[in-house]
């Protein structure tokens, strides 16, 4: 019966967060068009933001139930795993949907958001690495260099956005407030399902017997990016391919942003003091890949599938395993 019960919820979930991505993608190419924000600022900060919201509550309160150190390592795990994982994921779909000339379309936006997602990371290493383990009241000085990097990033982005040209503007016989209502219900129903999804996905892992293992840990990570997942793939088939590399350079930043929100729940310290060998492994990772990204849009050069001398399908990918097999080990 849990068995069952678990697939239809499981079933039930992606469908909403399917739809949902849906959702928020469309409107959220309108609100671009209509505001006159562009499609990499959007992209970025709601799509971003909205997608990553079951992060920010799973990691938050992680860090205040689970204790220093599990909580903190399960935090800063999830973050830099998922931003790995977003890299990864972005040139597959790029390589399957987007085309030989996908880069040389994009908007020349994108390069900034693409140094903004890594240097965040790379901000948030040497603070690992300096290991600020005290607060002033619940923040702690590491919390307050992320986030406002964070916000003054995005407010630049902002600026750089809105000059940007789109290649197409998109039209709605609908309002801007129905827009945005909708925009708003589809950002709840992803931050809704994504969680009943994500336990729903272990719980399948553990009733198969591959909950413990590398392939079950590595499939429930799978399934519960599904809202980035979804929403990438949609802004591709839309003709939007700014929506869809910002979305996922978006959700890397935001990422970074959430581990300073979640700091101000870290009971003993910082977050940032209590470091573990996997977690700071994934980092590197992290900013290896967020490189190679950031490499592919500034050279704007037609897909490269296999190659050892500049950023390519295959040696994207194969660093993302790679990394994923050292980190497995560390455990």
């Amino acid at each position: 019966m849990d068995l069952i019960l678990n697939i239809a919820v499981f079933l039930i979930a992606s469908v909403v967060v399917i739809i949902s991505a849906l959702g928020l993608v469309k409107t959220a190419d309108i609100i671009a068009s209509v505001t006159g924000w562009g499609r990499v600022w959007v992209g970025s900060l709601l799509l971003g933001g909205a997608t990553s919201l079951p992060e920010l509550v799973t990691v938050s309160s992680a860090v205040h139930f689970l204790g220093p150190v599990e909580g903190g390592n399960l935090a800063l795990g999830t973050v830099f795993g998922a931003n790995m994982m977003n890299i990864s994921k972005l040139t597959l779909i790029i390589a399957l949907l987007g085309g030989r000339n996908f880069f040389q379309i994009l908007s020349s936006e994108q390069k900034y958001l693409a140094a903004i997602a890594l240097g965040l990371t790379i901000a948030t290493f040497f603070l690992s690495i300096i290991g600020m383990d005290y607060k002033w009241l619940f923040l702690s000085p590491a919390t307050l260099i992320v986030l406002f990097l964070y916000v003054i990033s995005q407010r630049f982005l902002m600026k750089w956005s809105s000059n940007a040209t789109s290649v197409q503007e998109t039209k709605s016989d609908h309002s801007i407030k129905w827009t945005w209502s909708l925009f708003l219900l589809s950002a709840i129903a992803v931050f809704v399902a994504a969680p009943f999804l994500a336990i729903s996905a272990s719980n399948l892992a553990d009733h198969t017997g591959l909950g413990e293992s590398f392939i079950g840990v590595l499939g429930v990570a799978l399934v519960t990016s599904l809202p980035e997942l979804a929403s990438t793939i949609a802004a591709i088939r839309m003709k939007a391919p700014d929506l869809a590399v910002a979305t996922i350079y978006g959700t890397n930043a935001f990422n970074i942003a959430i581990l300073g929100v979640a700091d101000g729940f870290f009971p003993n310290g910082s977050i940032f003091g209590h470091v573990s060998t996997g977690s700071l492994l994934a980092c590197i990772f992290a900013m290896i890949l967020g490189a190679l990204g950031a490499l592919q849009i500034i050279l704007r050069r037609p897909i490269k599938h296999f190659s050892l001398f500049e950023p390519s399908t295959f040696t994207i990918c194969s660093i993302w395993a790679i990394g994923i097999l050292l980190i497995f080990n560390t455990r």
